[in-house]
């Protein structure tokens, strides 16, 4: 076993009627825990009142079973901590973000911190800066524990969360040892709002060359009654996605060719799978209504098995 000894702090986690949340993560810690690294991982889950459950349910966001505390996955112990969310805390999130979350996080500072004092943590690593932001409770540890902290910044948090609190954003990512972007786009986008970058890393993401690998291309087409050039897009149907891009006339003739677009995208709105599916035709037709897109170009969409959805989309 390594001497080494990571508390980890995440925004991202599977749960248990999910386990595909948060792969990206679990990915990550099976690679720790390959290469003998002992740590300890605590998932930022809220603990919403029934009101606030019920607003969350109408507007097609994620809803947690309070019950649970925990979830193993593939060897993983995930360790839920739950934050307590009424609608005046939901109010102050969208108010007084920063006097809202660093309550939270002193509040996860005093149920956690006599549990972890003695366990000589060598690095604190924070995945997200959502809400609250995993950095800034993995600060807060730091401080305490005297040790350094890292944080590691996916799209969402500095696409749509940095603009709200660039103060606090840049307090966490300046005082941290180092802070991992997955794209340079990303990161210059952080020093838009006054990060300076200094002690920036940009890791791109990867993917794994067991899982993902050349194929006889022919053997496919054939087994998929495939006859077009195929262009495959996996993410969340959102604008910034640009998703848009790819289906637009100019983009296709730049490309000169015919075109079928296998478009997968995971399950992301609610449990209820009529509200999801609702929710994605919404999200599809205003992008094709914002961008100008023909909504007749889609064959057919098709709910799979694995909670992925998938729509077959002939080249305009």
């Amino acid at each position: 076993m390594s001497n080494k000894k990571f508390l980890i702090f995440t925004n991202l986690f599977p749960y248990f009627n999910d386990t595909q949340g948060g792969s990206f993560i679990t990915n990550r810690l099976m690679i720790l825990k390959s290469l003998n690294i002992d740590f300890n991982v605590y998932v930022l889950i809220p603990d919403d009142t029934y009101f606030v459950k019920l607003i969350k349910k109408y507007s097609g966001k994620k809803i947690y079973d309070n019950k649970k505390n925990n979830l193993e996955l593939n060897g993983i112990n995930y360790n839920y901590i739950k934050i307590h969310r009424n609608l005046l805390n939901v109010i102050k999130e969208r108010t007084i973000r920063e006097k809202i979350f660093l309550q939270y996080s002193n509040y996860i500072l005093k149920i956690l911190y006599d549990q972890i004092k003695n366990q000589n943590y060598n690095l604190i690593i924070a995945h997200g800066m959502y809400e609250p932001p995993a950095g800034l409770i993995a600060k807060i540890f730091s401080k305490k524990l005297n040790i350094p902290y890292v944080v590691i910044c996916q799209g969402s948090y500095i696409n749509y969360k940095m603009q709200l609190s660039p103060e606090l954003y840049k307090d966490v990512f300046e005082n941290a040892a180092k802070v991992i972007f997955v794209s340079n786009v990303l990161l210059n986008k952080a020093k838009l709002f006054g990060y300076s970058g200094s002690n920036s890393i940009v890791i791109t993401n990867w993917m794994e060359p067991d899982l993902l690998k050349l194929l006889d291309r022919e053997k496919i087409n054939r087994e998929l009654e495939l006859n077009k050039e195929v262009i495959g897009f996996d993410g969340c149907l959102k604008i910034i996605k640009s998703l848009y891009v790819l289906v637009t006339e100019e983009y296709q003739k730049r490309l000169n060719m015919d075109v079928l677009y296998i478009i997968r995208f995971k399950k992301f709105l609610g449990h209820n799978s009529m509200i999801v599916f609702s929710q994605i035709v919404s999200s599809l037709l205003r992008i094709c209504l914002e961008k100008l897109m023909y909504y007749r170009n889609i064959v057919k969409m098709i709910c799979s098995s694995d909670k992925r959805y998938y729509i077959v989309w002939r080249g305009l």
